[in-house]
């Protein structure tokens, strides 16, 4: 099921889990800090159901990650996951972004049980390997904020790596390419090590230190100073 949902900003996403960190902080009496207890937070603080099943089956579709049951109060992960935690706990983090973000609009809404019955109850949201809807790409930044709050991520990399911005020849023209991606997951690699992102993949790090301009393009930052 395709749900279309408003627009909303990075600082709003922002918002919503810097307020979600601090009630739950509140909530176990202590600050939270890296590695995000994602699992904690499904089951502890916002009282839902988790489960790591065999969604691919029980779904009848190859490329399913998670889902969020809304009605059912439940989060499902695909057990191919359990093996690699970094994809898991972002998988847990990215359905949280959805019971955060987009369930209000489905308890207004209400479309899933006039659609499907409650016989055999369908998820409001799958998270497949492919697809990147808006709803997707907002529960993603999500997931990447909550288990990678900025100012954790800042104060880790500035202690490896100093305070200025690492900078990549050709990361955004040849991103995938292994001049490029080597010292990028290297970095990555110390930042995760030095701020005890230990149930993060270095691939979502990579990208949210792109994403905090922590590391930038070389080719785009000469060209922007050539400018001045």
């Amino acid at each position: 099921m395709t749900m279309k949902v408003p627009f909303l900003t990075d600082q709003a996403i922002d918002s919503a889990t810097h307020e979600l960190l601090l009630k739950f902080s509140k909530h176990v009496g202590v600050q939270v800090n890296p590695p995000i207890p994602v699992d904690d937070i499904i089951e502890k603080y916002l009282r839902v159901g988790l489960e790591i099943t065999d969604l691919k089956t029980k779904l009848g579709t190859s490329d399913v990650l998670g889902a969020a049951y809304f009605d059912e109060k439940v989060i499902r992960v695909d057990q191919q996951l359990e093996a690699q935690e970094g994809r898991l706990c972002f998988t847990m983090a990215h359905e949280v972004g959805h019971w955060q973000l987009h369930r209000p609009i489905y308890e207004m809404d209400k479309v899933a049980p006039l659609l499907f019955g409650t016989k055999d109850p369908r998820p409001a949201f799958l998270c497949r390997s492919g697809q990147k809807p808006p709803a997707e790409i907002q529960a993603d930044k999500f997931a990447a904020r909550l288990l990678m709050p900025s100012n954790f991520v800042r104060e880790a990399f500035a202690a490896v790596n100093g305070s200025e911005p690492v900078l990549i020849a050709g990361l955004r023209a040849q991103p995938k390419d292994l001049s490029v991606i080597k010292p990028w997951a290297e970095i990555s690699k110390s930042v995760i090590k030095q701020g005890h992102f230990n149930n993060v993949s270095i691939e979502a790090m990579r990208y949210r230190l792109q994403d905090l301009n922590l590391v930038r393009d070389r080719d785009t930052a000469t060209a922007q100073r050539s400018l001045l």
